[in-house]
């Protein structure tokens, strides 16, 4: 079974029909696997519908205040702080144990992206760069609720004139 969303919904609605369709694929006794690809949308949609909740409530609180002023669609929250992904992560375990606990094989495919570090600058001063390391970009406690990570990629061989591209 394969599903594509409709962008016309909002990001929350979306998840919403994502997680829906999941359990309805989970309880599907012919099912054996379900791939996620990509991981790394899934997360983006899944802390984007958090946000939107608390854009809703954002709104809703000012409705209620009953005030003469337009709400000024400039106003509304841009990201999440960091201490607000719990419920984000949250949701994101819970697709992990759920697939576990219907006996499903569950695959998620992520893109990837650079890992930050402390770094000492020329000047002595400590700052955030680039590690040279790759990570996986999407909810980043996906390694350590999986039982198999593997790292793919695609290398370009040259043969003379000819380029021929080979997963390593």
């Amino acid at each position: 079974k394969y599903w594509t969303c409709c962008l016309k919904q909002e990001i929350k609605e979306i998840w919403q029909r994502i997680i829906v369709d999941f359990i309805e694929v989970c309880q599907d006794q012919e099912v054996a696997t379900i791939v996620f690809d990509s991981a790394t949308l899934l997360w983006n949609i899944c802390h984007n519908g958090h946000l939107q909740e608390l854009q809703e409530k954002q709104l809703t609180q000012h409705n209620a205040k009953k005030l003469s002023i337009k709400f000024d669609e400039d106003d509304y929250r841009e990201k999440l702080q960091p201490i607000e992904y719990g419920p984000a992560n949250d949701r994101m375990r819970s697709v992990l144990h759920t697939a576990r606990s219907f006996q499903k094989n569950l695959v998620l495919v992520h893109y990837p992206t650079d890992e930050y570090g402390p770094y000492t600058d020329d000047k002595g001063r400590t700052i955030e760069a680039k590690t040279g390391k790759k990570i996986l970009d999407g909810f980043k406690e996906t390694p350590k609720l999986s039982d198999l990570v593997v790292w793919t990629s695609i290398k370009e061989f040259r043969t003379g004139k000819t380029a021929i591209k080979s997963p390593v």
